[in-house]
């Protein structure tokens, strides 16, 4: 009798082990099966457009058009306003906050106009293809004349497509050893590091590249949560020089020690990029003091607003 009884609880404990290992294995795949996942498709008529929702597991959405409008309907119609191509992106918000995102692209173009998306830089040390830029994407900041101390920097000019940030660098050489970019992704000096340089840049990121690296960065984003306000030096590294996040052409000599260089950015390394950004630059020399700075103080010697630079 008491060895029935004993058979009889090694199988009730065998029992109770499959229930539970089995209640393990399947709660993954019944959390995966509600993980909100975006999608969408399109149907154009002349310049509206009609949206439709084929997402998976969401509760809200919010759509950008591309054009500086947003929606949160499920399937918007947007009416565009120019024949061109915009860049459409829906995120959705699902179960405990997930979210998704899906971009496309919706092509209204009639080759009438210039598209944002097809600017783009050959990265060759040839800088003519900069003419070619509409000015309605070009950013550009020169030194001011006034300006005695931080000398390094000349110009700055600055356009991007969807996936990259082309930039054109004018500068003393005998004056510089690391070149900052300094990023505002979403024109809002609510967030990130308000700095020393800039008024109403809150740069989230921060590209430091040095020239015997050939620019390629460190790529840093501001850590908020620990910055004091945004006032404190608080970066987390994301990519090191490895990731090669920046791209360049060769260093083009000129006179007294002026080189220029182009080169851009890659978007991936630096995400969530709004359409409208905020950027400056800095030189830093060999002793890491600042040796060149656009745009340039003001000649009070107060801040200057930052370059906004219009992304598609």
């Amino acid at each position: 009798m008491k060895n029935i009884v004993l058979i009889s609880k090694s199988i009730l404990l065998i029992f109770i082990s499959l229930i539970i290992s089995s209640c393990s294995e399947d709660e993954p795949v019944q959390i995966a099966l509600y993980l909100p996942v975006a999608n969408f498709s399109y149907e154009a008529f002349d310049k509206k457009v009609v949206f439709t929702d084929k997402s998976e597991n969401a509760d809200s959405y919010y759509w950008t058009f591309g054009d500086g409008e947003t929606s949160t309907e499920q399937n918007p119609t947007h009416f565009f306003k120019a024949s061109k191509r915009y860049s459409v992106e829906l995120t959705i918000r699902g179960e405990k906050g997930k979210t998704s995102s899906k971009k496309m692209t919706v092509d209204l173009s009639d080759g009438s106009t210039t598209d944002p998306e097809d600017v783009n830089i050959t990265i060759d040390g040839d800088f003519s293809d900069w003419q070619a830029v509409p000015s309605s994407m070009l950013a550009t900041s020169s030194i001011a004349s006034y300006v005695t101390d931080l000398v390094a920097l000349k110009q700055v000019q600055l356009c991007g497509n969807d996936n990259y940030v082309f930039f054109y660098l004018k500068a003393d050489a005998a004056k510089f050893n690391v070149v900052q970019f300094y990023i505002d992704k979403d024109n809002y000096n609510e967030t990130g590091f308000l700095g020393w340089y800039w008024s109403g840049i809150g740069s989230e990121f921060l590209l430091e590249a040095s020239r015997e690296d050939n620019l390629a960065p460190t790529v840093m984003e501001y850590d908020d949560a620990n910055g004091n306000g945004g006032t404190g030096w608080n970066w987390i590294t994301l990519f090191d020089p490895a990731a090669k996040a920046i791209e360049i052409s060769q260093f083009v000599a000129g006179e007294n020690n002026i080189v220029e260089v182009e080169g851009r950015i890659i978007r991936s390394y630096v995400p969530e990029l709004g359409r409208t950004v905020k950027m400056g630059v800095a030189l830093v020399d060999a002793s890491w003091a600042a040796s060149g700075l656009l745009p340039s103080k003001l000649e009070d010697g107060g801040l200057n607003s930052a370059i906004t630079v219009k992304l598609p």
